[in-house]
């Protein structure tokens, strides 16, 4: 059984301890900061996160998946009860990117995937194949208390020839290949 509060205290407690300025740093090279958002309105419409950069700002939605997979989960449904649109398909979802990110855990980085994902082009592509993944891969259910989520499992291959402009950070061997570089 999921339930929302837990998800939402696990993706602050990623936020927290995971080296977040580092994993934006990497996708954003004129990264000033970030600011967690608090407005849950605005958390709801798909922005978590605020990037600064120099000269304008990016909106970003952030999932935290507890262990690695070789897919990258679509929501299609979020609410199945009152019929509500799931991130890959919502009109009003707001974020210019997604970062998808696996965690081993909320404090170890040693198996740190992430996937910056340009919003624009996914949602483009669920309107064009969403259906056809929805019967090429079988839902995953996540229940809930009084309601279920639907999302397909779109594996990675398949996911980054789909929507093109998406980006991957190993954390890991990012950070050995950054102390070899500073030790130069």
């Amino acid at each position: 059984m999921n339930h929302f509060n837990n998800d939402l205290a696990y993706s602050e407690s990623c936020y927290s301890n995971l080296p977040m300025s580092c994993i934006y740093r990497h996708f954003f090279p004129d990264y000033l900061r970030d600011t967690q958002v608090t407005d849950m309105k605005l958390q709801k419409d798909g922005v978590d996160t605020i990037i600064n950069r120099d000269g304008w700002d990016v909106w970003i939605d952030e999932k935290f998946r507890r262990n690695f997979w070789p897919d990258i989960l679509i929501e299609m449904v979020s609410n199945d009860s009152t019929g509500t649109k799931g991130w890959a398909c919502k009109s009003n979802y707001f974020a210019d990117f997604l970062l998808y990110i696996f965690t081993g855990s909320p404090t170890n980085c040693n198996n740190l995937h992430a996937h910056l994902i340009p919003v624009a082009t996914l949602q483009k592509a669920v309107k064009e194949l969403g259906d056809k993944w929805a019967r090429e891969y079988p839902t995953k259910h996540a229940f809930n208390t009084g309601y279920t989520t639907h999302s397909v499992p779109i594996p990675t291959e398949t996911f980054y020839e789909a929507v093109p402009g998406c980006r991957f950070l190993n954390y890991k061997k990012f950070m050995d290949n950054e102390t070899v570089w500073r030790a130069r």
